[in-house]
């Protein structure tokens, strides 16, 4: 199961590197402070492209830099733009080793982080804001949740892999990214996964284990659990009651 293309299963991205990978990270780093040394003091996507692995004996990290390219262009994309990070680089080696990485994770970490950054700084500053990151995700999840907007095709399960990434997704944990820990908690919105939504209790941070779990079909409505009902129930019986208790200031009055 895939994460708007990245897989949900693998290897952590902070994943250590061992051995002759940390020679070939070494002479990465050793590049792209050579290239920081140009005028624009960046290693530019262009720049990268253009003078990098030109001699026959670097072509050994070619399909490094490749990668790296791409890590930080369409996956973890940094403020400057098009600037290579050097953050990517024990990824996009791990990657070159053939290890699975669990892109989707650090992906969805590092959506997280920036929308809560333009929830945040808006209110504190008056500032631009520029935020990176693969924003286009939430196109995808508006195309899930108001499917006519989306294309026609459904989204179903069919291996036992595809299972394993459900399951993920249905357990709360630390999303860690390249420079981020966030939380996820799918119990929050267990109606966007199929499920009936219950109260918002305090869940601890969950591993895959051999516990069995129902697959909803996708035609069964989603609800509330009666408990959930009961208290929203009572909330909103309490603030209905709240607003008519309240009495208007002069100042409210004027202000009209």
């Amino acid at each position: 199961m895939i994460l708007g293309g990245f897989s949900t299963l693998g290897e952590s991205v902070r994943m250590p590197l061992e051995g002759k990978l940390v020679k070939i990270e070494e002479e990465m780093n050793k590049k792209h402070l050579i290239m920081s040394r140009n005028k624009s003091k960046q290693a530019g996507h262009s720049c990268w492209m253009k003078t990098l692995w030109k001699k026959k004996e670097e072509r050994d990290y070619e399909h490094v830099a490749f990668l790296s390219l791409w890590l930080s262009r369409y996956v973890f994309p940094s403020l400057p733009e098009k600037i290579v990070s050097n953050q990517v680089f024990p990824v996009a080696i791990n990657l070159s080793s053939n290890t699975t990485m669990a892109l989707a994770p650090a992906v969805l970490a590092s959506l997280y982080k920036n929308l809560t950054l333009l929830k945040i700084q808006p209110m504190s500053s008056l500032e631009v804001l520029n935020a990176s990151g693969p924003l286009h995700l939430l196109q995808l999840w508006a195309f899930e949740r108001f499917p006519s907007l989306a294309p026609s095709s459904p989204n179903t399960l069919k291996h036992d892999e595809e299972l394993k990434s459900f399951a993920i997704c249905l357990q709360t944990s630390i999303l860690v990214g390249i420079d981020c820990k966030e939380e996820y908690l799918p119990h929050r919105v267990a109606m966007q996964f199929g499920y009936d939504q219950d109260l918002l209790a305090a869940f601890p941070v969950s591993s895959i284990s051999n516990d069995r779990f129902a697959v909803v079909p996708r035609s069964l409505q989603q609800c509330v659990s009666v408990r959930y009902f009961n208290c929203w129930a009572r909330s909103n019986s309490a603030r209905k009651a709240a607003l008519r208790g309240m009495k208007c200031s002069p100042s409210s009055v004027l202000a009209k």
